[in-house]
């Protein structure tokens, strides 16, 4: 199976649509951290939720990455300003993930080998299109209330001896716990809702969880790998934008390859229908559609 991922992995031409994917990310991870300032703000105060905030984006991406977020320029909550900062970041985030889910659902429908919805009207593909868009905006509504809710809790764990009799390891554990249970979570969510085929959960969950878990692993590994090479350095003050840049790629090949794996593990599960929609019989003397994927792909 993981052989079989592996060749999938280069047959979909994962590592562009990972680059592609990773752009338009970047582009919509700037106004997500003033809405994420402003959802921490009703739990911490003003500049202890960026704070907060800036901690555990960096316990996500590494010291290198959040740099970049750092540098943001933070608006004065509390006035008109800041309340038109947050509209435009509502905006921009908008428009980011528009064509973040529109790369992200052709990529998934690459991988799992939809077929193109050719005969279908403009307003069945607005409602398909909407329907998944709103899964999106939902995952960032998640991952939001997560990064405040993870800030609350390594909070907790650092006030924890006046808190309550815990050990602060507790904290730390609940709280790696539950960030790995979120991100899971969003992964599952990203497999069963954006491809066009019907996928079960209980294969979105396996491969929702080993996604979890490549991605945790290799989050330490790329924050090691940044750390000590050069790579950012080189870029002089651009550096901490490369290395957002780079460890959106590393994110956005983890989900590819999770949606492989996936694809793979349901396709080979036994006791299991075929996910893939029934494909339109082949005309007398042309080869089907099951000849060339049986053919051609892994």
């Amino acid at each position: 199976m993981v052989w079989e991922t592996i060749k999938a992995y280069y047959f979909d031409k994962v590592p562009q649509l990972g680059a592609a994917l990773a752009f338009y990310t970047t582009v919509a991870v700037a106004p997500l951290l003033v809405l994420a300032v402003a959802v921490a703000e009703i739990v911490f105060k003003e500049e202890q939720a960026r704070r907060r905030i800036l901690g555990e984006i960096e316990n996500l991406v590494g010291s290198d990455a959040s740099r970049a977020l750092a540098q943001v320029e933070p608006p004065n909550y509390g006035s008109d300003t800041a309340t038109f900062a947050t509209i435009v970041s509502l905006a921009t985030l908008m428009v980011g993930a528009v064509f973040v889910f529109v790369h992200l659902q052709d990529a998934l429908n690459t991988i799992w080998r939809a077929p193109a919805y050719t005969g279908e009207g403009w307003l069945a593909t607005v409602k398909r299109r909407l329907f998944s868009l709103g899964a999106v905006l939902a995952t960032g509504f998640i991952m939001l209330v997560s990064l405040t809710l993870s800030a609350a809790l390594t909070w907790l764990g650092e006030n924890a001896s006046s808190l309550a009799e815990l050990p602060t390891g507790v904290w730390q554990t609940l709280n790696f716990t539950f960030s790995f249970g979120v991100i899971t979570f969003l992964f599952a969510i990203i497999f069963k809702l954006l491809p066009d085929v019907e996928v079960r959960w209980r294969d979105v969950g396996t491969g929702a969880a080993v996604t979890a878990l490549l991605f945790v692993l290799g989050k330490t590994v790329l924050g090691l790998y940044l750390a000590r090479s050069s790579v950012t350095s080189a870029y002089g003050a651009a550096g901490s934008a490369i290395a957002l840049l780079l460890w959106c790629y590393y994110a956005a090949q983890i989900l590819f390859l999770g949606a492989e794996f996936t694809r793979i593990h349901a396709r080979t599960a036994g006791g299991r229908k075929p996910l893939e929609p029934e494909k339109p019989a082949a005309k007398p003397g042309e080869a089907s559609d099951e000849d060339v994927a049986r053919a051609s792909r892994p």
